[in-house]
């Protein structure tokens, strides 16, 4: 019997090829194998994130994912800030209806979601505030769902040596 684990569930484009083709905003969440395998974690924690988590906005409004959006995690010329994570694929959206539909593979096979908030999303600099908007409008989204598997939320994928642990804070 299984007892407790951790399954993290990145963002990754089928596009990296590296990666493999599963990704937590592309792949069929209904697949019968996949379920069937998924519930024998039953209780275990489904990480929605990891280092492709500080590239992801959340489709909350109806700009949220816009080009402009999407980019704003990404070098703005000299001495600007971007997550310092290597070989990542920026501008990916996490749409509420794929969050739903997240959510309901949890609920379905017995995981409970820990997911990982983007912590650099409009940060201007690596001591600089950071635009909380796309963050706020997540957290209000998930609070109105009528089925919810979240178990917990991480801000950032890590603590990155060149943002203070206060200006995270």
């Amino acid at each position: 019997m299984f007892t407790s684990s951790n399954i993290i569930l990145r963002y990754r484009p089928s596009s990296k090829g590296k990666w493999g083709t599963f990704g937590a905003l592309d792949s069929s969440l209904d697949d019968l194998q996949l379920l069937q395998l998924a519930g024998r974690l039953n209780g275990s924690l489904l990480r929605m994130g990891g280092s492709p988590a500080d590239f992801l906005v959340y489709e909350t409004n109806p700009n949220a994912c816009s080009a402009a959006n999407l980019n704003r995690t990404q070098t703005k010329g000299p001495g600007g800030y971007f997550c310092p994570i290597w070989d990542q694929a920026p501008g990916q959206c996490l749409t509420m209806a794929r969050w739903s539909e997240i959510n309901r593979f949890a609920m379905r096979t017995g995981l409970h979601i820990l997911f990982d908030l983007n912590a650099c999303w409009g940060r201007a600099s690596s001591d600089g505030a950071m635009d909380m908007t796309l963050i706020q409008g997540q957290l209000n989204a998930t609070a109105t769902m009528a089925a919810l598997a979240v178990f917990g939320f991480l801000f950032g994928n890590e603590l990155y040596t060149n943002v203070a642990a206060q200006r995270y804070g």
